[in-house]
C-alpha cells in the first residue's frame, strides 16, 4: 500500500543517510570512534522526522550527504551519479549539487566532470520549463501551470515573467501574497500557504 511504501522509502533514505553521515566522519574526523557522528545525527529529532513525513524531505537530506561523501573521493563517476540524484529531489538539492560540481571539479581542472554535472544540474530546469515555461527551480509552479493546458509557451512565458517580478518583490519586501508569486494554485485557499519572510531591510538594521 501506499503508506507501507512511504514508510520503507523513509526507512532507506535514514538509513542512507547515516551510512552517509559515518562515511564523512572517517574521512574528516578518523579520531571519532566509528558510527558516533550517525549516532549524533540519529539524535536529531527533525532529521528522523523528515525522513518519515511522507516527503522528499528525508531523501533530499540523505543525497545531501551522499553526494558531500562522494565530493570527498576521487571517482568521478559515484560523485556523478550522486550529483545526479540530489539534483532532482527538491530545488534546493539542485542549488546544493551545482556547488558541489564547481568546487569538486575546478581545483582539479576536470572539465568533463564539470559538464556532465552542469548537464545533471540543469535538466531539472529544461524539464520545468518544458512543462510550465519557467525556469526558476520551484516545485510548486509545475502542479499548478501543467493544468493550464488552454495557455500557449507565450502564455506560459508571460505567466512566468509576472511570477519572477512577484518573487524578486517578496525577496525584498518580505512577504509574498497573490498570484503573481504563486501561480493560480497554492496560495492559503488551496491549503499551501507561503510565510513571510524578514525584510532585507530589517535584518540590516
Amino acid at each position: 500500500s501506499g503508506p507501507f511504501a512511504a514508510w520503507l522509502l523513509g526507512a532507506a533514505a535514514l538509513l542512507l543517510g547515516l551510512v552517509a553521515m559515518d562515511g564523512i566522519s572517517r574521512r574528516l574526523f578518523p579520531s571519532l570512534p566509528p558510527w558516533w557522528a550517525s549516532l549524533l545525527l540519529l539524535g536529531q529529532g527533525a532529521w528522523v522526522a523528515w525522513s518519515f513525513n511522507g516527503m522528499e524531505t528525508g531523501l533530499l537530506m540523505a543525497l545531501s550527504l551522499c553526494a558531500v561523501l562522494t565530493s570527498l573521493g576521487k571517482q568521478r563517476g559515484l560523485f556523478l551519479a550522486a550529483i545526479a540524484a540530489l539534483a532532482w529531489t527538491r530545488p534546493e538539492g539542485q542549488v546544493l549539487a551545482g556547488l558541489l560540481v564547481v568546487a569538486w571539479a575546478v581545483p582539479r581542472g576536470d572539465a568533463r566532470a564539470f559538464a556532465l554535472g552542469a548537464i545533471f544540474c540543469v535538466a531539472p530546469s529544461v524539464l520545468l520549463f518544458a512543462l510550465s515555461g519557467g525556469f526558476t527551480p520551484d516545485s510548486l509552479r509545475p502542479k499548478t501551470t501543467t493544468l493550464q493546458s488552454h495557455l500557449d509557451v507565450w502564455g506560459l512565458m508571460a505567466q512566468f515573467s509576472n511570477y519572477a517580478v512577484g518573487l524578486l518583490k517578496g525577496a525584498w519586501m518580505g512577504v509574498w501574497s497573490g498570484q503573481d508569486t504563486l501561480g493560480v494554485a497554492g496560495d492559503a485557499t488551496s491549503l499551501n500557504p507561503v510565510a513571510p519572510l524578514f525584510p532585507p531591510l530589517l535584518l540590516l538594521g
